[in-house]
């Protein structure tokens, strides 16, 4: 069972479904998210969230689509980290909209989790990293400011209630990351990415299984092959030897 804070109820009841069995939501209540809440995603929650990314950037005139899905993939990081950190029902989720919340606590508490992110899964120390990795706008005075943080809130609240980490490969996430990459990067620069089906059969063709057969009769402890993917775009070479090795 899900409880989510929410401002309003017309803005969820058609997209989301509110009066499903898991979904419940408290309008102005004291409940949070935590992690035993999180909603997985299928094929429908990916193509909402992307598509209704898109409007909140349409209604509030963001013209570089490119520079935003790039603020989007910081926030994710946000996101993954936060999944990552917490321990079940105990531990409400950083990375959502809280009623007592103010748009500063929440870019504040955002910034953190950025930080920390950058730091556990790119070994970079984000000392540079600040209130620019998450606008969606050029912010120039008090009022674009505030502006860029309710797009801020739009976008985390859009979010926050779906899982994004996984121990398996999930395909509805690669095809969320992949709306994003084609839009923000693929339409702007050129570049095409290694379609689905021929990662799948390069990686198929692979013999995974004799290597781990190899390095258990030798007795290695890291007996599972390694994988680099020297140009990963949209990662699909990693997902699918994934997919691979849990075959």
């Amino acid at each position: 069972m899900q409880i989510q804070n929410i401002d309003t109820i017309s803005d969820f009841v058609d997209e989301i479904g509110l009066f499903e069995e898991k979904n419940i939501y408290i309008v102005n209540g004291n409940k949070g998210i935590d992690k035993e809440s999180l909603n997985n995603l299928r094929s429908s929650e990916s193509n909402f969230i992307f598509h209704q990314l898109k409007e909140i950037l349409r209604r509030n005139v963001v013209s570089d689509e490119s520079n935003s899905f790039n603020k989007i993939f910081n926030l994710i990081i946000c996101k993954i980290y936060d999944e990552d950190t917490k321990d079940g029902s105990n531990s409400p989720l950083e990375f959502q909209w809280k009623t007592t919340d103010s748009l500063e606590n929440l870019e504040d508490r955002l910034l953190k989790l950025y930080k920390e992110g950058l730091k556990e899964y790119l070994n970079i120390e984000g000392k540079y990293a600040g209130r620019n990795d998450f606008a969606f706008i050029e912010v120039l005075d008090e009022a674009s400011y505030q502006k860029n943080l309710g797009i801020l809130r739009e976008v985390v609240m859009l979010m926050e209630s779906y899982k994004f980490k996984y121990n398996h490969k999930q395909q509805y996430l690669g095809d969320f990351f992949e709306d994003l990459l084609d839009t923000g990067y693929r339409q702007s620069r050129g570049q095409f990415f290694t379609p689905v089906p021929l990662t799948s059969f390069i990686c198929n063709s692979l013999p995974i299984e004799k290597i781990i057969e190899r390095k258990n009769e030798d007795s290695k402890i890291d007996f599972l092959p390694y994988a680099i993917d020297y140009a990963s775009g949209s990662g699909h070479f990693i997902t699918e030897i994934i997919s691979v090795i849990n075959k």
